[in-house]
């Protein structure tokens, strides 16, 4: 074959820049959303699903892509029950 033909391989170089740790970013916002009002939003939304517990990140997830309109999330999610029902089901690994 020749030298021609060989293939070079470099080394191999770890980018530390790339292979940071995530970091991880409180979703919560108590400047935005009073807690008891939070609370308060979850219950709702427990009694709509009908469901006793909810993922409290997914929840506030999908507030926020509602604007924080709490009463126009609800009736979303009420003409909506199975679509959100399937969504808060399937829990994220570590959730029991």
């Amino acid at each position: 074959m020749g030298n021609n033909r060989q293939v070079s391989i470099p080394a191999f170089k770890l980018n530390r820049k790339e292979n940071t740790r995530r970091v991880v970013k409180s979703v919560w916002r108590p400047d935005t959303l009073e807690r008891d009002v939070f609370d308060s939003y979850l219950l709702r939304m427990g009694e709509a699903l009908r469901r006793a517990s909810l993922d409290e990140e997914r929840a506030l997830k999908v507030l926020k892509e509602f604007n924080y309109d709490i009463e126009a999330l609800v009736k979303h999610i009420e003409k909506n029950q199975m679509h959100y029902r399937n969504y808060f089901k399937t829990l994220k690994k570590g959730n029991f």
